[in-house]
């Protein structure tokens, strides 16, 4: 471990360093080039255009639930009534997990709005069913 530790940029075994960027970001180069940036609002970022965020929404007991853009997991209580949840905007790579935390989907289903494998809903009717989905800009899979 060598450079400065305080606030500037540290070497960690064979070139990998971390240093500080705009807006409290902490950036992992390889050789100079950025390989990875965790930012202020804990999004991991990898120079492979992968982003993984760390949102978590617990809808609670809205009959119709929007997702924000930052949103990760939404946990759903769907105990009282059947649920919908509408997706945010597609973008490209973004990954959203929708989990039926109340374990009551086959009673009052849970409606998940947006173009997913094509279809204009996907809809959750097993107790505990999760649904995890991935965008590319435009619609979103099952994966």
């Amino acid at each position: 471990l060598t450079g400065n530790h305080d606030g500037g940029d540290v070497t960690i075994q064979g070139g990998l360093k971390h240093g500080t960027g705009a807006d409290g970001e902490l950036i992992f180069k390889v050789v100079g080039a950025e390989a990875a940036k965790i930012s202020a609002s804990n999004n991991l970022d990898l120079s492979c255009g992968l982003i993984v965020n760390s949102a978590h929404a617990q809808a609670g007991t809205a009959d119709v639930i929007t997702v924000a853009d930052d949103d990760f997991y939404v946990g759903v209580d769907c105990s009282g009534a059947a649920k919908t949840v509408n997706l945010p905007t597609a973008v490209a790579g973004k990954k959203l997990v929708i989990k039926d935390e109340s374990g009551d989907a086959s009673t009052n289903n849970i409606t998940v709005s947006g173009t997913i494998d094509g279809a204009a809903n996907y809809v959750m009717a097993v107790d505990y069913e999760a649904v995890t989905l991935v965008s590319d800009g435009t619609n979103w899979f099952i994966i």
